[in-house]
């Protein structure tokens, strides 16, 4: 069993359509420590995540601002994920614009950081357990090479 596992646990959240807007928020800051944006539709009905794009409001459910009409699935969400992969998940799979973001709120994750990192990265102090899983994740990453 790896540090992660053994101290902090292995987190991951389930997404389901009938989820507001802030509850997906909620639940993606508390377990991987980041914000993310969650983006209604385009006026013709399409998934756009940039300049101009229409957020949506908290109260908003995730099934009445998506794309799918039926058959709309749930999700996991691993702490071991890529943004970007996380964010097309999203786009593919559930019809929904998402944009995840930094601890802050403010500056855009990179899209090839997995979402174990992004607390450590935009830490100003980060702590030794975190540097001890991030080390540990970039060990595994290179041994799968």
């Amino acid at each position: 069993m790896n540090i992660r596992k053994r101290i902090l646990g292995f987190h991951e959240i389930e997404v389901s359509p009938k989820m507001t807007a802030s509850e997906l928020q909620s639940q993606f800051e508390n377990k991987f420590g980041t914000k993310i944006r969650v983006y209604k539709l385009t006026v013709k009905g399409q998934v756009y995540t940039g300049r101009g794009s229409r957020p949506a409001a908290p109260e908003d459910k995730l099934e009445n601002i998506c794309t799918k009409d039926t058959n709309i699935p749930d999700i996991i969400v691993q702490q071991s994920s890529i943004v970007e992969h996380v964010e097309k998940k999203f786009a593919d799979e559930m019809g929904i614009g998402i944009q995840i973001m930094a601890p802050d709120g403010n500056t855009f994750a990179p899209n090839n950081m997995k979402l174990s990192y992004i607390r450590l990265a935009f830490s100003e102090t980060p702590n030794i357990i975190s540097i001890l899983i991030y080390l540990q994740e970039l060990l595994y990453d290179f041994s799968k090479r």
